[in-house]
């Protein structure tokens, strides 16, 4: 998975010029932009686009957005079966 923060990264990526406000709230498929750079069976790498954590600093209004996103990324792990397993406990002696 790719999280990208910022229409810099976002538009560097995904080879858009669109504002990270169109960008973001969905899922995109990121491949390589170099010919030749992926092998032969590389599947797109889902990436998600949201805000900048600086620009969440100037407008706080917008960190609900950026907080549903980083909910989508859960949801992503869970179904691409990326979710570590949990740390085992151990007992007290």
């Amino acid at each position: 998975l790719l999280i990208l923060c910022g229409s810099v990264s976002a538009n560097a990526l995904l080879g858009s010029r669109e504002k990270i406000g169109r960008l973001r709230g969905r899922w995109h498929a990121w491949v390589p932009a170099t010919p030749g750079l992926a092998p032969p069976d590389f599947k797109p790498v889902p990436a998600l686009a949201t805000y900048h954590p600086s620009f969440l600093l100037r407008s706080p209004d917008q960190k609900r957005a950026a907080w549903a996103d980083m909910r989508a990324v859960l949801k992503k792990r869970m179904e691409l079966d990326l979710m570590p397993e949990p740390a085992a406990q151990e007992a007290a002696p």
